[in-house]
């Protein structure tokens, strides 16, 4: 075995007659002769590679004993730290060395490895993104307008714009107020304009390797922009679009500002019967809306619902499209299969994505029955608490097949019938959503549904009324915007978007 691999070993130097591992036999001798032939043999480059604490052990035995021995390295090491001691200003090679140690250990730092966590029920599409980079370091290839707009721009220790940052889009400029929440792929903040109205401004840093999910939003906003402005009724449960840019490495466009996620306030709050009915006729009605303006969605979940602010308080908005493609009509440009393994959260991802095939109109529908029955039985997914993703599809289908009765037992009887519909449409077909929203209004009828009640939530927040306020009573309406603008600030409400 050659010496670069042998196995280190502690042992100290050799008593006298003792026999190294190549066989040879030392003896030991005294005298200032022995001394000057042993300083000579540790100098030069040899002191600097070799004659080192750590690898003393190995540069000393067997062959290389007649370069370097392991007393010696120990009084040269002890002779050099006394001299640190008493010289502070040391020699420029020393500091150099020492500094070369402090940077080998920071890389370790960098580069130790975090600890294995078990697997996710909801896998992440795509890897986590590395740290974004500094947006501190101008761009020279960009215009001077570019670098003046950069200038405005001022960021926290973690890459963050901090409140006063402004930023121009074309027929708006919205200065930064708050941070409203953030994801593995950007940052949402609530920004304001001139006229004191109120956005929400969706960031992220471009990355090498790394797809970028806000481009794709961008387009598909701005096609969603441009058909609704053809058909005005189309599209109500989509966020506006006001502008998109990018300054230096940095990405960013303004949309409407909603309120929290779907997800969070039923977490949060003990929801009725009725109102997991209307959140599920609202999150049907949003993906009807996306697929009229020609995308699939690709991850439906509470999660990516919003509620409305102010007069839309009772409205529900989809949100995140940046995993949305475009709905392929002609079956010869249909791929046989998806780039991608799997697309999705495992819980609520359709049986097409486990396949790893191209997802369309009927697999949002899919997830958003995943999504209903989570509302109204909350964790009785059969699939709830199965990691592996093969398995996982393989009890949605059996869900489709012979749905629990467990379930369709805490679920609107229409819903069965439902289920049976979308399990019936095939890949290039388009889905029947007038008889899925019949069978909702059959649903919202039997139950006798009021769709003007409040939701829990907005009664959980309403001010008491004070015994001296006769005469001084206000709207209903007023107390409830209030509420919302609350929710709001109080909460993260834009966690839903940040991707």
């Amino acid at each position: 075995m050659p010496d670069s691999k042998r196995k280190r070993t502690r042992n100290a130097e050799p008593s006298k007659g003792e026999t190294y591992k190549s066989g040879s036999v030392r003896k030991r001798t005294s005298g200032n002769q022995d001394a000057k032939k042993k300083e000579k043999r540790c100098t030069g480059k040899i002191e600097e590679k070799c004659c080192t604490g750590k690898i003393e052990e190995k540069c000393c035995s067997g062959k290389n004993e007649d370069k370097c021995c392991a007393a010696k390295c120990e009084r040269y090491l002890k002779r050099k730290k006394q001299q640190r001691r008493k010289n502070k200003h040391s020699s420029r090679r020393h500091g150099n060395r020492d500094g070369k140690k402090k940077d080998k250990k920071k890389k370790q730092k960098i580069k130790r490895s975090p600890l294995p966590q078990p697997p996710s029920p909801s896998p992440s599409p795509l890897p986590p993104p590395p740290p974004p980079p500094s947006p501190n370091i101008p761009d020279t290839s960009k215009t001077s307008s570019t670098r003046k707009e950069a200038e405005k721009l001022r960021f926290d220790a973690e890459k963050k714009l901090l409140p006063g940052a402004k930023i121009a889009v074309p027929n708006i400029e919205v200065t930064v107020l708050k941070l409203l929440g953030e994801g593995g792929f950007g940052q949402v903040y609530l920004v304001r304009d001139s006229k004191e109205n109120r956005y929400a401004m969706k960031t992220e840093y471009m990355r090498e390797g790394i797809s970028s999910r806000i481009k794709m939003e961008v387009k598909a906003y701005d096609k969603i922009a441009k058909y609704r402005k053809e058909h005005p009724k189309s599209g109500i449960r989509l966020l506006g679009f006001f502008g998109s840019g990018a300054i230096d490495n940095l990405k960013f466009f303004i949309m409407s500002l909603v309120g929290p996620s779907v997800d969070s306030l039923v977490t949060k709050y003990e929801i009725s019967f009725g109102t997991a009915l209307r959140l599920c006729i609202e999150m049907f009605n949003g993906i009807v809306d996306l697929h009229t303006c020609g995308f699939v969605h690709r991850d439906i979940k509470p999660e990516n619902y919003a509620i409305g602010l102010n007069a839309d308080r009772r409205r529900v908005y989809l949100v995140d499209l940046g995993m949305v493609v475009r709905i392929i009509e002609e079956s010869d440009r249909m791929p046989t299969s998806s780039k991608y393994d799997f697309i999705g959260t495992q819980l609520y991802a359709p049986r097409t994505s486990h396949l790893g095939n191209v997802q369309t109109q009927r697999d949002d529908l899919e997830s958003w029955i995943y999504s209903c029955v989570d509302l109204f039985a909350p964790n009785k997914l059969p699939w709830a608490y199965e990691c592996d993703r093969q398995k996982a599809g393989d009890l949605k289908d059996e869900f489709f097949k012979n749905p629990p009765s467990d379930i369709l037992s805490q679920i609107p009887a229409p819903f069965e019938e439902i289920m049976r519909k979308v399990n019936m449409v095939s890949m290039m077909q388009k889905p029947d959503y007038k008889a899925i929203r019949d069978l909702l209004d059959n649903a919202a009828k039997m139950d006798e549904i009021d769709f003007d009640e409040p939701f829990e939530w907005e009664l959980a927040k309403q001010p008491k009324p004070k015994d001296d306020s006769a005469g001084k009573k206000k709207d209903i309406s007023e107390k409830l915007d209030r509420t919302q603008l609350t929710i709001v600030e109080n909460e993260v409400a834009g966690r839903v978007v940040a991707g």
